[in-house]
């Protein structure tokens, strides 16, 4: 098994193209549903209720929504840096989630 002296190592050489990163903690259930085919019925469904209603571009607004989970400390992960989003599959969802809309 490797140790910490190797770890140390290993980042030392890879420094350029590595870094330690905090992950996104991300369901197995979130990360199944999250597909091309429900992201498109999404946009369909939104597509025909703009068209249906005439909304205007006064009536659309752009939200931010955050979840705050109490229950979930993940470890730090190596990820390729410039790497936008690092995920990990988590256990069930569970425990407290506060939820923010900005």
């Amino acid at each position: 098994m490797a140790g910490k002296d190797w770890m140390f190592g290993f980042m030392k050489r890879h420094n350029r193209t590595l870094s330690l990163r905090t992950p996104d903690a991300t369901s197995i259930s979130r990360a199944q549903a999250f597909n091309g085919q429900r992201v498109q019925g999404f946009f369909d469904v939104w597509t025909k209720t703009q068209t249906e209603n005439k909304f205007g571009p006064e009536s659309i607004f752009n939200l931010d929504e955050s979840g705050i989970t109490t229950v979930q400390n993940l470890p730090k992960v190596l990820a390729e840096k410039g790497t936008k989003q690092v995920g990990q599959i988590t256990a069930a969802e569970r425990g407290t989630l506060v939820t923010v809309v900005c």
